[in-house]
């Protein structure tokens, strides 16, 4: 019942849009319409509209000379913007570096999100052996060594 709520209450062209982003952060390089429409099966007309939109508010860019698309600054300005409104880091990376010293291994910060764990921040350690976890990764919390406070 639940699941059935949830569906009834998104937007389909926003989550659509949101596909996209996600594709094209996961992708790494430029990218044209064709690959995009195929890769994420939607039609060209949509992908290209939701291009248009995102293009003219700076969440992506199209290069003029090859006509194909990248993540833009805008996203860039939007993650800066949430890491500010959250001084936890700054407050707890002190604590993270101590703690790293003191048991000589790596300390994450992570949050739970749904069944994610996302990493905020990391201090590796000195250790030849290290993670290479990156701030802003998202895994799967089963697959994580991570204890979880719950309230």
């Amino acid at each position: 019942m639940e699941i059935q709520q949830k569906k009834k209450e998104k937007i389909k062209s926003i989550d659509k849009a949101l596909d996209l982003l996600e594709f094209l952060s996961r992708n790494g390089h430029e990218i044209g319409i064709a690959e995009i429409s195929e890769k994420l099966n939607m039609g060209l007309s949509t992908v290209h509209r939701i291009l248009n939109t995102l293009k003219s508010r700076g969440y992506v860019i199209q290069n003029q000379r090859t006509a194909k698309y990248r993540l833009g600054i805008k996203l860039f300005e939007l993650g800066c913007e949430v890491q500010s409104t959250k001084s936890l880091i700054k407050i707890i990376r002190p604590y993270l570096r101590k703690l790293s010293k003191m048991i000589n291994e790596t300390a994450n910060l992570a949050i739970l999100e749904d069944k994610n764990v996302v990493y905020l921040d990391t201090i590796e350690s000195s250790e030849t052996l290290r993670t290479g976890i990156v701030r802003g990764s998202r895994t799967i919390a089963h697959c994580t060594a991570l204890e979880v406070d719950r309230p």
